[in-house]
């Protein structure tokens, strides 16, 4: 029943050494989780080289092959070389840009857009894994203006280019030419202005013919860039002015008013010109240098003499 001292003794230190005992980690405790070994790094490191590899470097993400979307008067052999150009090369001097997801889509866009002046808009994107599409929209016809210098063409962002890139022999059958005869230099911050006339003389190209059955020769004159007004031949040999701040439907219209009703074929026979300069009013020359003028029914409102009021009201007293 009764423990001798020592026992106790040995009894009590045993409890109180239990209870200051740190307590201890087990997980630090088993055997390889104290610290990560030098086993595991290197094949963290392996598993990161394949992976770069496999994205940067194997053929599994290699560009193979470009398609071309949209009509162009450009040969397509043309344009893969151009594409393939800018995928040539390395990016920081390591990377290889013909990878499908290091592929430069914007600068191959701007690149097309400013070595072929006549597309409108380019578009450039992946489809993986290996096809890059390229889509492009052309504009109808290629202008370049020429004055007191070497011609011009102006970019999508209005600034102007030489239009050298406006001489090859593809752009042959939809290239137009506006002619300044002012001869001024053209200054690059005109750009905006130019390209306002350019559009208007495309349009004006492309529409008539489709609304009357006249052809225009391919260059058209302005006397000067602020003047607003072009000068286009027919196919007939006679001339006709046009206002460009005026819809150029609203023109083309007056122009096929006139010709079908006023213009018999004998007379265009003898036609110099029609000025279509005044809203509302055709001015007819004629190579024997008679001239007539035809005004329309708006012109003629526009011509009647207006009503004083004060004269209604002496009227009315009377």
């Amino acid at each position: 029943m009764f423990t001798s001292k020592t026992k106790r003794r040995n009894l009590f230190q045993e409890a109180f050494l239990k209870k200051n005992k740190p307590p201890v980690n087990r997980r630090s405790a088993l055997p390889g989780t104290g610290r990560v070994g030098k086993g595991t790094i290197f094949l963290w490191v392996i598993f990161l080289f394949t992976a770069l590899y496999t994205l940067f470097f194997s053929p599994w993400f290699q560009i193979t092959t470009v398609e071309i979307v949209g009509e162009s008067v450009v040969p397509r052999e043309v344009l893969l070389d151009s594409v393939w150009m800018e995928l040539s090369g390395k990016r920081a001097f390591v990377l290889p840009r013909e990878n499908i997801l290091l592929a430069p889509t914007q600068g191959i866009s701007e690149s097309l857009i400013l070595h072929f002046p006549k597309f409108r808009a380019v578009s450039v994107r992946r489809v993986f894994p290996h096809t890059l599409l390229v889509q492009i929209e052309e504009m109808p016809f290629l202008v370049r203006w020429c004055s007191g210098g070497p011609c011009s063409v102006v970019g999508n962002d209005g600034k102007l280019l030489t239009a050298e890139s406006a001489e090859r022999s593809y752009y042959d059958e939809t290239r137009l030419t506006l002619i300044e005869r002012s001869a001024l230099p053209v200054v690059a911050t005109e750009g905006e202005l130019l390209s306002g006339e350019m559009k208007v003389w495309a349009q004006l190209y492309e529409e008539l013919s489709q609304w009357t059955n006249l052809t225009l020769l391919k260059e058209a004159e302005t006397p000067t860039r602020y003047a607003h007004e072009l000068r286009v031949v027919t196919g007939e040999g006679w001339a006709v002015f046009f206002g460009t701040e005026e819809p150029v439907s609203q023109s083309i219209e007056a122009l096929n008013i006139v010709l079908s009703q006023d213009l018999s074929p004998e007379r265009r026979e003898e036609l110099l010109s029609i000025d279509l300069r005044v809203e509302g009013r055709a001015f007819l020359g004629f190579k024997n240098g008679g001239q007539e003028t035809v005004v329309s029914e708006e012109g003629e409102k526009d011509t009647l003499p207006k009503e004083d009021p004060s004269q209604k009201k002496k009227e009315k007293k009377n």
